[in-house]
């Protein structure tokens, strides 16, 4: 630096930000994850207020509105549902909505890992295998190896097919295709 009077104003760089959060959205009829990441609390909670103005201004109101939602309901008046009655595990090959890959490690050795944020499941799928089975599993996509980056978050609207299969008492999800929406 040299000089007292001098202040680097650059934000230092990090793998990974100390401070992140994530917004999912709906902008001129397309789903959006938007990150904000941030180096300390302040400019972190600057960026969130700023990234929230700009999303007032853009995104599709009516997304967060549940249309059959009444605006006050007297609780002592609406009929209580009865208990859902339990219901067999489906058995053989499903398929859901894909919103987002994210490209990570495996818990367990730190393999790379592509999971599958999908819609109706409340954990990703995950898939676990050799770059080449990656790429070849996403190639409908038009993925290449050069995507497949620990750390990429890839907003995306596709398809995955999956199978379950028990192994003592844990249930596993495998992936089986993905294909283009």
């Amino acid at each position: 630096m040299g000089n007292a009077d001098q202040i680097d104003h650059t934000e230092p760089k990090f793998t990974e930000a100390p401070y992140s959060g994530n917004v999912r959205t709906r902008i001129h009829g397309y789903d959006w994850q938007l990150t904000v990441r941030a180096g300390d609390s302040k400019s972190f909670v600057e960026k969130v207020d700023g990234l929230m103005k700009w999303l007032d201004a853009r995104t599709d109101k009516a997304l967060n509105v549940d249309p059959q939602a009444p605006s006050a309901v007297d609780l002592h008046s609406v009929p209580v549902p009865p208990a859902p009655t339990a219901q067999a595990a489906p058995s053989g090959a499903q398929r859901v909505q894909c919103v987002m890959i994210e490209i990570g490690t495996s818990y367990s050795g730190g393999k790379t890992q592509l999971k599958f944020n999908c819609n109706g499941l409340e954990h990703p799928l995950t898939y676990t295998k050799a770059v080449g089975d990656m790429v070849k599993l996403l190639a409908p996509l038009g993925f290449t190896a050069a995507h497949i980056v620990v750390g990429q978050k890839y907003p995306i609207n596709c398809f995955v097919t999956y199978s379950e299969r028990t192994n003592g008492d844990k249930t596993y999800k495998n992936v089986d295709k993905v294909e283009a929406a």
